[in-house]
């Protein structure tokens, strides 16, 4: 394609729809800039990262995306307030979050390698004994 071509078919777009995209393009910038500015921030980031999937870490070839880990953010935050069990320290709740979420993908990945499928009755029989081991639930979590 030479140079007249490409102009042509830039020319060719009309105007209003360029306009359009542009910007389509800038609101995307705009979410964006907010969901990495506060990766756990208030409604405006879940809301956001809820519609577009945006990746939050890279774990070998797979992302683990915002949403999914909000997700389980809010699902720790209510066990452990069911279980009366305090989080002292944001910084390192969310950190002991991501490094969950990365030991479950790397767990996932090493199953499907190894083509090992559990059922839910294998999971909840692993995880009461790992509860034993510990002495207690509120222990198990907080390891």
């Amino acid at each position: 394609m030479n140079e007249e071509e490409q102009d042509q078919t830039i020319s060719s777009i009309p105007r209003r729809r360029r306009s359009a995209v542009l910007v389509i393009v800038a609101i995307f910038a705009i979410m964006s800039f907010f969901v990495y500015q506060a990766p756990f921030g208030g409604t405006l980031v879940s809301r956001i990262a809820s519609v577009v999937p945006y990746p939050l870490i890279k774990v070998n070839a797979t992302w683990i995306s915002y949403d999914y880990a909000l997700q389980r953010r809010d699902g720790l935050k209510s066990y452990y307030e069911t279980q009366s069990i305090e989080m002292n320290d944001q910084i390192d709740f969310q950190q002991k979050l991501l490094q969950s979420l990365v030991h479950e993908r790397l767990i996932r990945q090493l199953m499907k390698d190894y083509q090992v499928y559990l059922g839910d009755g294998a999971v909840m029989d692993l995880m009461n004994d790992l509860e034993e081991q510990s002495g207690s639930r509120g222990e198990l979590v907080s390891d």
